[in-house]
């Protein structure tokens, strides 16, 4: 995404230095200036002892504070701008040499050095990647149950001249343009080249551990693993509508329907193969709408595309309904009779395109329907009363929106 300073490089790592000077490490803390979108420089300092961990030699974030590396390792020493080496005993005693690339995990968030990650390989097993541009592996739930996953890297990667991006419109298709593209699953590193204008070709190195995640056994892809950036809240609205946060699936509610209310719950019908499952991806990607305004009627609001003959998104009620005390639209992925994906959206905020995306992809994947809520009460950051003017501002899209799932 932008590599302006003071916003998070999303793909494949936090690249800090990147955006900072005077880089120093010292007694387990790394310290830097770093700069902020307006342009200053600021202090940063962040305590890597306390988020860094040694595990029989290998030395990587944890993801379960205070990690404590110090205590079992010696001779630490930043290398350049961003490489931490040093010495690390192993349980048998013996002493490995090792080195950590921070880029891979810290970036510098309006001034502050941040730390973070999706660190799906911490529980997953067999991971693969297919030739086709899909992350593949066995992943772990709470309850320790083993669930097959897979993620369509394919599907939100793009090249732009040589260089891997998020896609603004999905599919990004990056594979179309690559060449010799591998996994190595020891450090979940994604490697290849890529074509650029002129017809060179550039290599590339993605690290899936920063924005990949195991959610309940799903694997998700996290736009920005980092508590998110907000320039401010006004009609800018920060740095975008899809964060962290918005890749969650942690929250379940028995019913979401106020006493009384009947509404159709659709079944969702699974894709019959994976060409299906393709073109129910493409047919979200021609979804073009921030927000869903009031007085929409029952109607065809993306329609039977010439590539995907028989295609279309419903607005499938007559009208809102209220539900947990706001107004929400239907909106269902169907073809003929079928529903392959159904999101309940509330109407009149500004939710931004890639969150009604993102939200029809959980329920073709999931066969459930969701509702895109408001964030949890406990967030300082909540959304005007709707209908109010402001509900429409871009900013608005930059909330902590929820994916709840209608069960």
């Amino acid at each position: 995404m932008s590599t302006a300073a003071g916003v998070v490089l999303s793909v494949g790592g936090g690249f800090f230095s990147r955006s900072s000077r005077n880089i120093q490490y010292k007694d387990g803390t790394l310290s830097a200036l770093c700069q902020t979108s307006g342009g200053n420089w600021s202090s940063a300092t962040l305590d890597l002892n306390y988020h860094l961990e040694n595990i029989d030699g290998i030395v990587r974030v944890t993801t379960a504070p205070p990690g404590n590396f110090l205590a079992s390792c010696e001779n630490v020493a930043l290398e350049g701008t961003s490489m931490l080496k040093g010495s690390a005993r192993r349980k048998n005693s013996s002493v490995v040499t090792f080195q950590l690339q921070l880029d891979d995990y810290v970036a510098n968030v309006e001034g502050k050095l941040e730390i973070c990650g999706g660190f799906f390989s911490r529980t997953s097993s067999q991971i693969s990647f297919t030739g086709d541009g899909w992350l593949e592996a066995l992943c772990q739930t709470t309850s320790n149950e083993i669930v097959p996953s897979s993620l369509n890297l394919n599907f939100y990667l793009e090249n732009i001249n040589g260089v891997l991006r998020f896609a603004d419109s999905p599919p990004g298709n990056f594979m179309a343009t690559a060449r010799n593209v591998t996994l190595d699953t020891s450090t979940t590193k994604l490697s290849g080249s890529l074509e650029r204008v002129h017809s060179s070709w550039q290599n590339f190195e993605l690290n899936l551990d920063y924005n990949v995640q195991n959610v309940e056994g799903k694997l998700m892809w996290l736009l920005n693993p980092h508590v998110p950036y907000y320039a401010d809240e006004n009609e800018r609205g920060g740095s975008g509508s899809y964060d962290a946060s918005d890749a969650q699936l942690v929250e379940y509610a028995a019913s979401i329907l106020p006493h009384g209310l009947v509404l159709r719950v659709q079944q969702i019908t699974p894709p019959a193969n994976q060409k299906e499952k393709n073109e129910i991806a493409s047919i979200i990607a021609k979804w073009d709408l921030d927000l869903m305004d009031r007085g929409w009627g029952q109607s065809t609001l993306v329609e039977f595309p010439k590539e995907l003959p028989g295609w279309r998104i419903d607005n499938q009620e007559n009208g809102s309904f209220p539900v947990d005390g706001l107004q929400y639209y239907s909106i269902a992925v169907q073809k003929g009779r079928n529903v392959y994906s159904s999101v309940l959206v509330p109407v009149g905020y500004n939710l931004g395109k890639s969150r009604f995306r993102h939200a029809m992809l959980l329920s073709r994947d999931n066969g459930k329907v969701y509702r895109i809520a408001p964030p949890k009460a406990t967030d300082p950051r909540q959304p005007p009363p709707q209908f109010d003017p402001s509900s429409s501002q871009s900013w608005v899209a930059s909330l902590n929106w929820e994916y709840k799932q209608l069960q």
